[in-house]
């Protein structure tokens, strides 16, 4: 993944799940990195506070 496209994403919105897929928080990109290799996107809840990074993959975007 580009430098363009990761920032791309910051701003974006989606869903993360969390507890087997028995919950879905929404939530906004705020800031992308590259570690070993994986896209990592660090994001934080619409509603609510607290920020945490996790796979790019983890995240379904709103869309998808």
């Amino acid at each position: 993944m580009t430098v363009v496209e990761m920032n791309k994403l910051i701003g974006t919105r989606g869903f993360v799940s969390i507890g087997n897929n028995t919950l879905a928080m929404r939530v906004e990109v705020v800031d992308v990195r590259q570690s070993y290799g994986y896209t990592q996107v660090e994001v934080t809840p619409i509603s609510g506070h607290g920020y945490g990074w996790m796979a790019l993959a983890s995240v379904r975007f709103e869309g998808e």
